[in-house]
């Protein structure tokens, strides 16, 4: 994500502007972590899904 910074060309930034910027700098890092634990929550499933077919393939024998 790019952050937008043509509301500080002009100097010193508002607090409001400051805020602005503080928020698109939590919401990128909150939809960067919603990814990692997308990919977390399916690499564990994938390692669940592995270790119940393990288990199964030992009863079958």
């Amino acid at each position: 994500m790019i952050i937008e910074d043509d509301s500080f060309a002009l100097g010193m930034p508002t607090p409001v502007q400051m805020l602005r910027q503080h928020v698109r700098l939590v919401e990128a890092e909150c939809e960067q972590l919603r990814h990692e634990l997308d990919r977390a929550r399916r690499d564990q499933l994938k390692s669940e899904l592995a270790a119940t077919e393990a288990w199964q393939s030992k009863l079958d024998k």
